[in-house]
């Protein structure tokens, strides 16, 4: 199976806990599954601390710097590469997409949900867009 994920934030100076979640996955998820091909995109250079590891079955898309990468170059990349599945670790997805994929968005948190005086309006609005139609795909 060729498995796209999505690994722009790998590339961020910042290390957060979205980041270190995405690291620690791509760490082990070559090793436990050696026979699937894991298509891993991201738009420049890798954190040194957060960099996934060279694996045979790990195949690294640098891509274009453009806006909207997630968009318009990662989502042009997925239809010529054509993977199996894919694997958002956030809630940003492609909107234009092949419906044969299979695909897994991860949903770190809903706190927006129960505490939205938390949130500017703008993101409230964003968050609850991405969850309500992305999900639903």
């Amino acid at each position: 199976m060729r498995i796209a994920i999505h690994a722009a934030d790998l590339d961020s100076g910042r290390i957060d806990g979205t980041r270190i979640y995405i690291s620690s996955v791509l760490k082990r998820l070559g090793s436990l599954s050696p026979g699937d091909e894991f298509l891993i995109y991201h738009k420049g250079n890798f954190n040194p601390s957060l960099a996934p590891p060279q694996l045979g079955n790990y195949k690294f898309r640098r891509l274009w710097k453009i806006p909207f990468w997630t968009q318009t170059a990662f989502a042009i990349s997925l239809w010529w590469d054509d993977p199996d599945a894919l694997w958002m670790p956030a809630t940003n997805l492609p909107v234009f997409r092949r419906k044969r994929m299979r695909t897994v968005v991860t949903v770190h948190d809903l706190a927006y949900r129960y505490f939205p005086d938390h949130f500017p309006k703008k993101d409230l609005c964003k968050r609850r867009y991405h969850i309500r139609v992305r999900i639903h795909r």
